[in-house]
């Protein structure tokens, strides 16, 4: 019978290398969507955070799911004699590929916490800012009653127009703050398409505003 040993060799290219390939790839894409995460922050682009955010821990969960696979394997090869070769050197790889990834997800981990911090302090911001006209758009829809508030024909949004930009802005840091606990590593990581239309959000239509 032949030699098992050049079997091995030529299983190796479609076992470790691969998968290593893999990994180091999926870590990539994971460092690289961070690193754009500070400056979204800093134009105040909310939507990329979030975007930046779904790529990056996507990728991390499927590193943790290949080295999860990879291992087990790994360990399995240890009893069986035919495969000790091959696992063997899965091991030493096993444990660059471990090291190399958690420097990425440190890294990661790092920006998303000062994502958060950047996005709590600028909804706080926000609302102060809306917060008058909040409650002069109250105060009028009080005066007016809800039917002439729901029902007039002919409202003028000059209100609303000026705090659309502020409130869009608003909106969609609460969708990025509300998904940061699905952020995460060790784990399952939840990351969920965003249905149709969340993109624009539709705010309730303001008549007139009357200030008599």
């Amino acid at each position: 019978s032949p030699d098992p040993k050049p079997d091995h060799k030529e299983r190796m290219p479609g076992t470790w290398q691969t998968r290593y390939l893999r990994v180091r790839a999926e870590y990539a894409v994971a460092d690289q969507n961070s690193r754009p995460i500070d400056q979204a922050c800093r134009r105040k682009n909310w939507l990329e955070v979030t975007a930046c955010l779904d790529h990056s821990y996507t990728a991390l969960q499927a590193v943790e799911q290949e080295i999860s696979r990879w291992t087990a394997e790994a360990l399995a090869g240890e009893e069986d004699p035919d495969r000790r070769f091959e696992f063997g050197h899965d091991a030493l790889v096993l444990d660059e590929v471990r090291t190399n990834y958690g420097v990425v997800r440190d890294h990661v981990e790092r920006e998303k916490a000062r994502g958060c911090e950047k996005a709590v302090r600028r909804a706080e911001e926000l609302r102060r800012m809306l917060a008058p006209a909040w409650q002069d758009r109250d105060d009028a829809k009080r005066s007016m009653g809800e039917e002439r508030w729901t029902n007039n024909p002919n409202p003028k949004n000059e209100e609303s127009s000026r705090r659309r930009p502020l409130e869009m802005e608003l909106r969609a840091i609460e969708k990025l703050i509300a998904k940061m606990p699905t952020y995460t590593v060790g784990g399952q990581v939840r990351v969920e398409a965003e249905p149709e239309g969340e993109d624009e959000p539709q705010l309730d239509p303001e008549p007139a505003i009357y200030y008599g």
